[in-house]
């Protein structure tokens, strides 16, 4: 019975993010160096957040953080050059580099949905290994309200008692 009710809201979950994501046209942003972007095109595919060896619950806490962030918009844009579905900035892409030692990420890494995630994943593996939720919203998005929180880990619950 729990199988259904999981396929029904990722179904739903991607469907919204479908209807988001959409051809857009991108401009060079502020921060010297990014890549001008033609064209993007978000798909089912670029909405997948696991990743073999993640629990469940993260991989919803993740996909709440998406939510919050961008709504899923994989061209969404914010105000300090942070780019795609989890608003990605050139100086966390650095670090994602500095960690793996290699520079396997590119400004234009933040506009695919499965890389931003995998960035993410890099991240809060290499500083918060024990996937702790308000560790992971402060490692994110330090200088956020209280309030952000509660957003997220609302979404977060509202996934979860969804999936149920």
């Amino acid at each position: 019975m729990k199988d259904w009710k999981v396929f029904v809201a990722y179904a739903l979950f991607a469907f919204c993010m479908i209807s988001i994501c959409v051809w857009a046209m991108m401009q060079d942003y502020k921060y010297g160096g990014n890549p001008k972007v033609e064209e993007i095109e978000c798909s089912i595919d670029t909405i997948v957040v696991y990743k073999i060896g993640h629990d469940y619950d993260w991989e919803l806490f993740t996909q709440a953080l998406i939510w919050v962030e961008s709504k899923g918009d994989c061209k969404a844009v914010g105000s300090n050059n942070d780019v795609g579905v989890l608003q990605i900035t050139p100086i966390l892409v650095e670090d994602c580099n500095r960690i793996l030692k290699n520079e396997g990420f590119t400004l234009e890494d933040r506009l695919d949905s499965l890389k931003s995630v995998e960035m993410f994943n890099i991240i809060q593996d290499h500083y918060n290994p024990q996937h702790d939720y308000h560790w992971a919203l402060k490692l994110w998005n330090s200088g956020a309200p209280l309030s952000y929180h509660r957003k997220v880990m609302d979404k977060f619950n509202e996934i979860k008692e969804s999936s149920l």
